[in-house]
């Protein structure tokens, strides 16, 4: 079986603390083939912690991957921060 390549759309700590754990734990299932975010500061952390690749935009990601995993803060989209 081949794994799904995941395209992460976020770079918070949920990220960091909690999805990013369960793909490690679970490489024969999830690959995970990128993510894209708007917060260049977030990208790097994220690049440098993870060793995820970066993508400007979802769009790119959608390229590369079978699936998206939404993982934002609802009250950023709410408030435009």
């Amino acid at each position: 079986m081949t794994a799904l390549k995941i395209g992460i759309v976020g770079a918070g700590s949920r990220i960091r603390d909690y999805s990013g754990d369960i793909f490690r734990r679970l490489p024969h299932k999830y690959q995970v083939a990128g993510f894209t975010t708007r917060d260049a500061k977030r990208a790097t952390a994220l690049s440098n912690s993870l060793g995820y690749e970066y993508f400007q935009s979802y769009r790119q990601l959608a390229n590369v991957c079978d699936a998206f995993l939404i993982v934002v803060n609802a009250g950023a989209i709410v408030t435009g921060n």
